[in-house]
């Protein structure tokens, strides 16, 4: 998967999985409990995407928990549109703001939120 790109142990081709939808491949997340060098996703991350976004007509990527994950700011600048999935509380309608000040700061193209009920 992705962790396994980053670290050089596979390449794009090797780690794509095609799935039972036509014209569906994915790519996992790789190893586990891997702790990948956030450094080199900060600077590999983009190139990655950038490769996918050659490949394929259209990338979408299920992207973690914020949690002040600086490889999200580099991937965030990758995506051609970014939308975030939030809960329906009070705590994470104020992260949420602080976490589009930060990604529009940066550049990141913030086209909405998405309201998950719980």
């Amino acid at each position: 998967g992705l962790h396994e790109i980053l670290t050089w142990q596979a390449t794009l081709d090797q780690v794509l999985r095609d799935t039972p939808q036509d014209n569906l491949s994915v790519l996992t997340a790789g190893a586990p409990d891997a702790q990948p060098d956030h450094r080199l996703l900060t600077e590999a991350l983009p190139s990655v995407v950038h490769h996918l976004r050659e490949r394929f007509d259209l990338v979408l990527v299920d992207a973690p928990s914020w949690h002040d994950q600086p490889e999200l700011l580099a991937l965030s600048s990758a995506c051609d549109a970014i939308y975030l999935v939030l809960g329906n509380n009070q705590e994470e309608e104020e992260l949420a703001a602080e976490l589009q000040r930060v990604i529009m700061e940066k550049g990141g193209a913030l086209r909405g939120s998405i309201v998950a009920q719980r």
